[in-house]
């Protein structure tokens, strides 16, 4: 970093001195750890863990995802998007007894009141 600073200091241009610009290279190793933490408490020991990441991960075919976040941070990523809506979807399924959600979601109140089951679910259990 000390020397990326020294090269922009030297340059000619405002635009080669990278000015207005703020460097924050800690954002992106904050991803890192937090992915990393997230994996740790919830990857398992391996594809017979069922409801862990890891059994998730093969069941789907995430092959690019690996157990060392930083190897792979967009996969990781993605992969924790992908579970999250599909955990929200289940519950989603669940709060609706069960139904097919493609009878039920006709109408955007339909799917508002459907929206709120769900934050109401996970605001009880946050409290």
């Amino acid at each position: 970093m000390a020397e990326a600073g020294i090269a922009t200091a030297e340059a000619g241009t405002p635009s080669g001195r990278l000015e207005g610009l703020i460097p924050r290279p800690q954002n992106f190793h904050n991803r890192i750890v937090i992915l990393q933490t997230t994996l740790d408490k919830l990857y398992g020991n391996g594809a017979c863990d069922k409801g862990t990441l890891c059994q998730l991960k093969n069941s789907f075919g995430h092959r690019n995802v690996k157990k060392n976040a930083s190897e792979c941070v967009n996969h990781v990523s993605e992969f924790l998007d992908f579970v999250t809506e599909a955990h929200v979807l289940l519950l989603a399924t669940r709060l609706a007894g069960n139904t097919d959600l493609q009878e039920l979601l006709y109408t955007s109140e339909e799917v508002l009141q459907m929206a709120k089951g769900v934050v109401q679910f996970m605001s009880i259990k946050d409290g």
